[in-house]
């Protein structure tokens, strides 16, 4: 993340602001969502990653790789229940007459 870039946490039983730890910051890439307690991003920097930020060892480790054929930039997450849903721009693959035709 850029060095101009600041990240606050709100804190609801003080009601303070306060800045969130560097290497938290530091994978934070994309759009973001929590997952029964555990926070996912979606990192779009180069492909489609998603990450999880563990608490313990205090850093982030890819859970996976969308394929390119499935989604594309610019992404978004949603959550319902357990399961992280991407929602992004779709490619549709065509064959015609043996040359592969990429629609957007």
């Amino acid at each position: 993340m850029p060095s101009n870039v600041c990240v606050v946490v709100y804190k609801p039983s003080s009601g303070t602001w306060e800045h969130a730890d560097k290497d938290l910051v530091s994978g934070w890439s994309g759009p973001a969502i929590v997952v029964e307690g555990n926070m996912y991003v979606l990192d779009q920097s180069s492909g489609t990653r998603l990450m999880m930020w563990v608490k313990k060892s205090r850093e982030w480790i890819a859970v996976g790789r969308l394929s390119p054929l499935l989604t594309r930039p610019p992404c978004r997450l949603g959550a319902i229940g357990k399961s992280i849903f991407v929602k992004g721009q779709v490619q549709f693959r065509l064959m015609c007459l043996g040359q592969e035709m990429l629609k957007d």
